[in-house]
């Protein structure tokens, strides 16, 4: 038996309209991409975002609220993240800007938010005053995949959601010690107190090369207002040499408006020209990520173990070795005030009699570990095992820095 079916023709070449209609801008954009690598730039496949903590889930310092103004700028607070110089940006009445940790745009997906309030707004801006509200600093290996310095240099993608409740015009720098190279665009809040998402291309650098010391500063990202004079200037569209260009014509005065605010989550730097969704990781992945630079030690607050055991040098010294979580940047310098709000410890020597009076006389430091000697005490046996514990009503707590 022979069976035959007919189908009305149709136009191929209208077919083919439909088809690249229904796949989209990126669609076509992948169908394009001549290698496998191409179209992993296209779609920012695998481990994406440079920037360690951008969405601020992570705090180990926890000194948050804080009051910022001329005597006391410049401070780590969320953990990869600093507070703003030049607050004195006016005369007369200088500004004080709060800096709180709150809740993020949780129907963006974001449970937190690095935020700032003006509330001692600035009288008379100074001449050629430039002023950063937030600041964030990327580690040089984290950079080696661009290909600074070569003619195959990659751009990159820097995205965030900002919201304020002053509209207008503001500033970036982003800063390269090696070489000082300077990129300065810009970006516009559009909307007061909405969220909005800004997506910002920085143009690969063929001219300077990264440092080749791998641990050290590689860029700096800083978010900016109140600048003028010298310090601004027209969006560059490139790298360039550093002269004083620092923000944008025409960027805002945040620091002269009263109960002004200003609000952040989710910085997210990508290689490519193509910002993706946010990458979240996990609390544990971020916080790993975070000790690299700065971790607290001896504490009760919940990240760090709150006894150690040690041994006596002789009848009047104990030596209290330590090793940190996760191996260190560069050799630490230690704090241990834990940022001017940490007490004492108990140093056990017989297994149930302890002191509190003890002064720490020796400090050495390793990418691993380090160790305290602490000295003044008295009524102890040369070698024998030395328990400390920090469990009293002001508990000891060392911080252990090692930030870019």
């Amino acid at each position: 038996m022979t069976i035959r079916a007919s189908k009305p023709g149709f136009n191929l070449r209208e077919k083919l309209k439909e088809l690249t209609h229904s796949i989209g801008l990126k669609g076509r954009e992948l169908m394009r991409a001549a290698t496998v690598q191409d179209a992993r730039d296209l779609i920012s496949a695998g481990r994406r975002n440079k920037i360690i903590n951008g969405d601020f889930q992570v705090n180990q310092r926890d000194n948050l609220p804080l009051s910022v103004s001329t005597s006391n700028s410049g401070i780590y607070c969320l953990d990869r993240f600093e507070t703003g110089v030049g607050i004195d940006a006016h005369t007369g009445t200088p500004a004080v800007l709060n800096y709180e940790h709150v809740g993020g745009p949780t129907e963006l997906g974001f449970r937190y938010a690095f935020k700032i309030t003006v509330t001692t707004a600035g009288v008379t801006q100074n001449a050629n005053q430039d002023t950063q509200l937030i600041e964030t600093r990327v580690e040089t290996s984290s950079l080696y995949d661009l290909g600074y310095g070569t003619s195959s240099a990659k751009p990159m993608t820097l995205s965030f959601y900002v919201r304020s409740s002053a509209a207008g015009k503001y500033g970036m720098f982003i800063y390269r010690p090696t070489g000082t190279r300077v990129f300065v665009p810009e970006f516009v809040i559009k909307t007061p107190n909405v969220w909005q998402r800004v997506e910002i291309i920085i143009p690969g650098d063929t001219d300077q090369a990264l440092s080749n010391t791998s641990n050290s500063e590689g860029m700096r990202i800083e978010w900016r207002a109140s600048c003028n004079g010298t310090t601004i200037g027209t969006p560059m569209t490139g790298w360039g040499a550093f002269t004083s260009q620092r923000s944008v014509t025409g960027n805002i005065d945040l620091l002269a408006i009263q109960d002004a605010t200003f609000e952040i989550t989710g910085v997210q730097l990508e290689v490519g020209k193509n910002a993706t969704e946010f990458e979240h990781r996990s609390y544990g992945e971020e916080l790993a990520l975070c000790r690299r630079y700065f971790e607290v030690m001896f504490s009760l607050s919940g990240h760090a173990i709150g006894s150690t055991l040690g041994r006596a040098l002789n009848t009047t010294q104990v030596l209290i070795p330590f090793n940190y979580q996760v191996e260190k940047r560069i050799a630490p310098t230690l704090d241990e005030t834990g940022g001017g709000s940490g007490g004492t410890g108990r140093v056990y020597y017989d297994g149930i009699t302890y002191t509190e009076t003890y002064a720490i006389t020796g400090r050495e430091t390793g990418t691993k570990g380090g160790r305290l000697v602490f000295s003044s005490l008295s009524g102890l046996t040369a070698n024998t095992v030395i328990h400390f514990d920090v469990n009293t009503s002001t508990p000891f707590s060392l911080w252990v820095n090692a930030e870019l």
